[in-house]
């Protein structure tokens, strides 16, 4: 009986200590991967992994600047923005989608994932041009969706340019549902989006996909890439 229940222990201690070292280095694996530079809407092989080429019996939206309005005027709820990403972050799963949306690939997702978080806090639908940063909106195919929705550089000028919200690079300033950009390797471009899913005292607790993070802090990301730029984006109220 002695033999049988030191048998039991020891076997259950080596199942321990396998699991520890599993779970150890998945975790390592999954902080090691990199984020990667987009190549920008200019690469057109990048271009139509991203956003694929429209048929030709597609019209696109109309042009609506009774639309651009609302990006002028519209409430944006924190709370749900900041709740949506933590509930889809998917920290586990780097290639899940959020229900009703597609998943544009594990190193892709980030600005998709993003937007989504905007859509869930009120932000409006801008009809126009899908290739135009004035455009804004989610379509049934990748064709059908504004290169501002799922392309991290398209979606900061629509930002900037076209809702009234203001670029800082003072991140102390950033409210919870805010975005943070990076400028990975220093061309002028953003490669990489992500949402505030909380403030600390003294840090930023960021989501984002591609790869995939929940509450991340903004100190480690600035620790993993000291020579890429960050910018904030202030979403207007």
């Amino acid at each position: 009986m002695k033999t049988k229940l030191k048998s039991f222990i020891l076997l259950s201690i080596m199942l321990v200590s396998i699991s520890s070292t599993l779970f150890v280095n998945a975790k390592k694996q999954h902080e090691s991967i990199e984020l990667i530079p987009q190549p920008g809407i200019k690469d057109e092989e990048w271009r139509k992994e991203m956003f694929g080429d429209v048929p030709d019996w597609y019209k696109e939206p109309e042009k609506d600047d009774n639309n651009l309005e609302k990006n002028y005027i519209w409430e944006y709820d924190r709370d749900k923005a900041a709740k949506y990403s933590d509930k889809y972050a998917y920290p586990d799963d780097p290639e899940k989608a959020s229900p009703g949306y597609r998943h544009y690939g594990k190193h892709k997702d980030c600005t998709n994932f993003v937007s989504q978080s905007l859509e869930a806090g009120g932000k409006p639908y801008i009809d126009g041009s899908r290739t135009s940063n004035r455009s804004w909106y989610y379509g049934w195919f990748n064709w059908t969706t504004s290169y501002s929705w799922a392309g991290s550089d398209n979606l900061f000028k629509h930002l900037r340019d076209y809702t009234g919200s203001k670029i800082t690079t003072n991140m102390g300033s950033l409210e919870k549902a805010d975005l943070i950009f990076i400028d990975i390797d220093n061309n002028g471009y953003t490669d990489h989006t992500m949402i505030i899913s909380e403030l600390t005292n003294d840090n930023i607790l960021l989501n984002y996909h591609s790869i995939n993070a929940y509450k991340k802090s903004l100190d480690y990301v600035k620790d993993k890439y000291p020579k890429s730029k960050f910018y904030g984006v202030k979403i207007r109220n």
